[in-house]
Order: structure tokens, then sequence, then C-alpha cells
């Protein structure tokens, strides 16, 4: 491997806090990160399993911590994708 690349995805893109965070990581491990969008969330998502899947036509489901990326994938091109947020936030 000749290069990392750190993202932070849809918990930090959210979160209140999400600029005090990537902070508090480039500090603590110096590893600077980037805040990435749904859609980039997705392409990263079917550029890790692509290779993997023996089948051409699929729905893929990325089920993150505060967002789910779901694409159509025909003939192992990524045709469409979204990006839905949710919240894990429960009533007391």
């Amino acid at each position: 491997m000749t290069k990392t690349l750190a993202v932070a995805t849809a918990a930090v893109r959210t979160a209140r806090n999400g600029s005090s965070f990537l902070k508090r990581v480039h500090s603590a491990a110096n590893i600077p990160m980037t805040i990435i969008s749904g859609k980039q969330e997705a392409a990263l998502g079917f550029s890790g399993v692509i290779h993997t899947i023996d089948t051409s036509e699929f729905l893929l489901f990325d089920l993150g911590g505060a967002s789910i990326e779901i694409s159509l994938v025909k003939n192992k091109k990524q045709l469409h994708s979204v990006c839905l947020l949710y919240t894990s936030d429960a009533a007391d």
C-alpha cells in the first residue's frame, strides 16, 4: 500500500461537533480526514464489492452509523445511488 485515505461519512457529516472531531483525530493521530458526500460513500461502497460479487445486476445496500446508501447495479456498473440519512436518537 502506498497511499492511505481517511474519510468521514454521514455520522461526522451530520454531527454538531464534526469539525472538532476531525481536528482531534488529526491532532492525536496525525491523520488528515476528509468529509465525503453520500454520493462518494455510495461510490466507495460499490468499489469495495464489485469485484467480489458473482452477479452483474443487483441492489447494493451499505448500512452505516448515520445513513444507508442504496445503489442500482446493472452490467457491473453503478447506475444510480441514493443516500438516506437516519437517526439513532431514542426517546428516554
